[in-house]
């Protein structure tokens, strides 16, 4: 969290969260391959994400769909300098390994 600028640690150790957040993952084949799939749930996640940002790191895959299915319209690439997170947008991060996920 304190790597994307929406938490910091605590001086007890605990995470301090700036905001409430969503969390994406998006790679299985049946929900990236196909176009219109994968606009629909991109879709159904901008509604989401009028009431709270999603934080999306983008599997190698997906990054690749996006842009041949030409769907970068639905997602803000990457965050900006200031890590400022508003609703209504699904902002992309590169790729987190399993630890760092959790």
């Amino acid at each position: 969290l304190e790597r994307i600028g929406i938490g910091s640690n605590g001086e007890d150790g605990s995470w301090r969260i700036q905001r409430d957040y969503a969390v994406l993952t998006l790679h299985r084949p049946s929900n990236v391959d196909y176009q219109d799939v994968f606009q629909k749930i991109l879709e159904a996640l901008n509604e989401v994400g009028k009431h709270i940002p999603i934080i999306f790191p983008v599997h190698p895959r997906t990054e690749k769909q996006i842009e041949a299915f030409g769907l970068q319209s639905y997602i803000k690439k990457n965050l900006d300098r200031n890590f400022n997170l508003s609703n209504g947008s699904i902002y992309c991060i590169d790729p987190l390994s399993y630890l760092d996920f959790l």
